[in-house]
């Protein structure tokens, strides 16, 4: 596909977000979750910048991110298309006792791969879901399934700082992978870095990659419901 046709399927795809979950009880808990998330900003990767890193004291990838933001809720169809149970074949959890996971193919539709060893498909072909063990059905408890919802969504967030300025701008965004440049690992590592906060599973920084985009009385809920009194 040329950079014309690629730019003018770019122009027709529609991004939404379905939830394809059969199980009435289920759909309703992530539509609840989905309804009730608050308007925060997030910010994203300024297109066309030299992308730079360097590392916090807490060991965290700190990145060149432009002063833009994006409200992470409207944008969230771009990165996550549908929420779903497991079933597919192919369905992979990370680890046994998963109950939900995230999966997009953002480093190959965006940056050609980790190390940019084959050309990106565009932003046309970006692609993202949150996949659901079918274990969660037989939860009693729907504050339990919520928190691992938001749990999966706050991963795609993370998403949204490249995904935004890669579909607003592709050709300035790819400008900042031209040779000589090491943006591809900076942004793969920085990707890895923020899921593991997220994933540090019962602790405070899963809490507080959580905590921004719920209101606080339900993110405690959820928390205690799923993690307990921590």
């Amino acid at each position: 596909m040329n950079r014309a046709a690629r730019r003018r399927l770019q122009k027709m795809r529609v991004f939404t977000l379905r939830v394809d979950i059969d199980w009435f009880v289920t759909k309703r808990v992530v539509r609840s979750v989905l309804d009730s998330m608050l308007r925060t900003e997030v910010s994203v990767f300024a297109p066309g910048e030299l992308i730079k890193a360097a590392l916090n004291s807490d060991g965290e990838i700190v990145l060149n991110k432009g002063s833009k933001s994006v409200v992470a809720r409207d944008w969230l169809p771009l990165v996550c298309q549908s929420v779903r149970t497991a079933g597919i074949p192919g369905d992979t959890p990370p680890e046994e006792s998963t109950l939900g996971w995230y999966s997009s193919n953002l480093v190959r539709a965006l940056l050609g791969g980790v190390y940019g060893e084959a050309e990106p498909l565009g932003p046309a072909a970006l692609t993202g879901e949150i996949i659901l063990d079918p274990r969660l059905l037989q939860i009693d408890d729907e504050d339990r399934v919520r928190c691992v919802v938001a749990h999966e969504i706050v991963h795609a967030i993370h998403y949204l700082a490249m995904a935004v300025p890669a579909y607003r701008h592709w050709n300035k965004f790819r400008r900042s992978f031209e040779n000589g440049t090491n943006a591809n690992d900076l942004l793969c590592s920085w990707l890895y870095n923020r899921g593991a906060f997220v994933d540090d599973y019962g602790r405070p920084n899963e809490r507080a990659e959580i905590e921004p985009f719920w209101p606080s009385d339900l993110v405690d809920r959820w928390w205690k419901a799923l993690r307990g009194s921590g």
